[in-house]
């Protein structure tokens, strides 16, 4: 359905989004999308493109979220780094925002407003978070919905890229209970699991063995772990 997108176009424009905007959608709802968005009435500042993929056409892009189970282990760090150090191209999204920006009118996550800037992307940060409160993504999603929605920003921000960074909220559980835990992405996206640890020796190798025994009850898979700030 169409329903969501003009609440969302609106409220790019309202944070003044200059960037242009490429839209997925299946082949054959070009015309139906154009005309549902004209009907809105609404102005916009950016140029919105909107594409059509046929049924049996794949975006091949590699989904990698990134989570960590400690608080501050240098998840934000690791994927500036990668990206910076890689020779394919490397997209950003950090689906809940939980650490709230307030700048111009403009509301965005902390992490993908640096992300972007080290990153050098094209893409805005308001753009790539669904939400920041949890009594109102509640309100606004439930489990399927939030699904689409995470799809949706995916596709948005993803043209062009060969790989797509996810950033997972403080912790690999944190979202849970509004459906955008780390996991629930890597399921929403196909991704696999990249895990940050850092802490202790004995902190890390509690949190390997305790990531070990939660993956194996899971159908994620593992791209790998990186152990970060290690002591000497």
């Amino acid at each position: 359905h169409f329903f969501g997108i003009v609440g969302l176009l609106a409220t790019m424009q309202l944070n003044q989004r200059i960037n242009p905007l490429d839209i997925y959608i299946p082949f054959g709802y070009k015309l139906k999308l154009l005309s549902f968005i004209k009907s809105s009435l609404l102005q916009f500042s950016f140029k919105i493109n909107i594409l059509e993929i046929k049924s049996n056409k794949k975006i091949n892009i590699k989904n990698i979220v990134v989570t960590s189970l400690r608080k501050d282990a240098g998840k934000t760090s690791v994927i500036v780094g990668l990206a910076k150090n890689s020779s394919q191209k490397m997209g950003y999204l950090k689906p809940f925002g939980d650490r709230l920006l307030y700048r111009k009118k403009r509301l965005w996550d902390f992490d993908a407003a640096a992300c972007t800037a080290a990153m050098g992307s094209a893409e805005s940060p308001e753009a790539m978070s669904i939400g920041f409160d949890h009594s109102k993504l509640r309100f606004m999603y439930d489990a399927d919905t939030t699904a689409e929605k995470v799809r949706e920003i995916a596709a948005l921000n993803s043209r062009g890229k060969d790989i797509m960074l996810i950033e997972s909220g403080t912790e690999l559980n944190r979202g849970l209970s509004v459906h955008l835990d780390a996991l629930s992405l890597c399921k929403y996206l196909e991704g696999e699991l990249l895990v940050v640890l850092s802490g202790t020796n004995d902190q890390i190798c509690d949190d390997a063995y305790a990531l070990k025994r939660m993956l194996q009850h899971s159908d994620v898979k593992l791209a790998g772990i990186i152990i970060n700030k290690v002591r000497d």
